[in-house]
C-alpha cells in the first residue's frame, strides 16, 4: 500500500487509521461504487438490528456475505459480529452469540484471551467485538469489572481522535457502570456514566446518551444527591 502497488479498501484503511488511534473520516478520498454499496449494506444491517427488524437485517446480511465472498478478512470478521448480534437479538441465545463473537475476534487475534491491551493496537471493530463478548459474559455474571475498566482506559489513552473515542468509549463506560451498580458501588458507577456522557458531548454525538443519563440519575438517587439531579 505504501509503495503504491496496491490500493487499500475502505475497511482496511479504516482499521489501519484506528490502530493508530486516528479517524479515517478526516481523510478525503473516493470510494469505488462496489465498496460504497457494501458500506451501505453494513449501515442498513446495523440500523435494522438496532430497530429490532431482524428479518430485514438477516436478508441484508445474506446479501453482504455474498458480496464479500472473496474479500479481506476484516469483512468476514464483521459478518460474524453481525451474526452474533442477530442470534442474540432474535433468539436470546447467549452461548451461540459468544461462539460467533469469539470466532470473529480470533480471525485477527488468535491469542486474545490472554493478551494485554498495553501491547496491542486494536481497531474499533475488534474493540466492539471484545466489548460485546464482555457484555454477554456480564449477562451471565462471568466478566470482571477490571477487564472492562482496562478496555475503557485503553480507549481513553490510545484513541486521541474524539470521533473514534465516541464510537466505543461511552459503551465501555456504560457497561462498567452497570457492573459497579450490581456491586452497589454507586459512586464509581456515577463517575463512569459521567465519563461516557462527557465523551459524547465532546464529539457532538448522541450515541447512548439516554442510557448514560438513566444510569447517572439512578446513581444520584442512590447517593441521595438531589441537588445534582436538578
Amino acid at each position: 500500500i505504501e509503495c503504491g502497488e496496491k490500493e487499500a479498501e475502505n475497511i482496511v484503511l479504516e482499521a489501519l487509521f484506528q490502530r493508530l488511534g486516528k479517524s479515517l473520516s478526516r481523510l478525503e478520498y473516493f470510494v469505488p461504487k462496489e465498496e460504497y454499496y457494501e458500506i451501505c449494506l453494513k449501515e442498513l444491517i446495523l440500523y435494522d438490528i438496532q430497530e429490532k427488524e431482524y428479518e430485514f437485517a438477516n436478508l441484508f446480511l445474506e446479501e453482504y456475505q455474498w458480496s464479500i465472498e472473496n474479500k479481506n478478512i476484516l469483512y468476514h470478521q464483521f459478518a460474524l459480529l453481525l451474526k452474533g448480534l442477530l442470534v442474540y437479538g432474535k433468539q436470546k441465545k447467549i452461548e451461540e452469540s459468544l461462539c460467533y463473537l469469539e470466532k470473529a475476534l480470533e480471525m485477527t487475534y488468535k491469542e486474545w484471551k490472554g493478551f494485554s491491551l498495553e501491547k496491542k493496537c486494536l481497531c474499533v471493530q475488534e474493540i466492539q467485538i471484545l466489548l460485546c463478548i464482555y457484555y454477554f459474559r456480564w449477562k451471565k455474571q462471568e466478566v470482571s469489572l477490571e477487564k472492562v475498566i482496562d478496555l475503557l482506559k485503553y480507549m481513553d489513552s490510545y484513541y486521541t481522535d474524539k470521533r473514534e473515542r465516541a464510537k466505543i468509549l461511552p459503551q465501555c463506560a456504560w457497561l462498567a457502570g452497570n457492573i459497579c451498580e450490581r456491586e452497589a458501588n454507586y459512586g464509581m458507577a456515577l463517575q463512569l456514566y459521567q465519563a461516557g456522557k462527557t465523551c459524547l458531548i465532546e464529539s457532538g454525538s448522541l450515541g447512548i446518551m439516554d442510557k448514560l443519563l438513566i444510569g447517572e440519575r439512578e446513581c444520584l438517587q442512590r447517593l441521595n444527591k438531589k441537588e445534582e439531579m436538578k
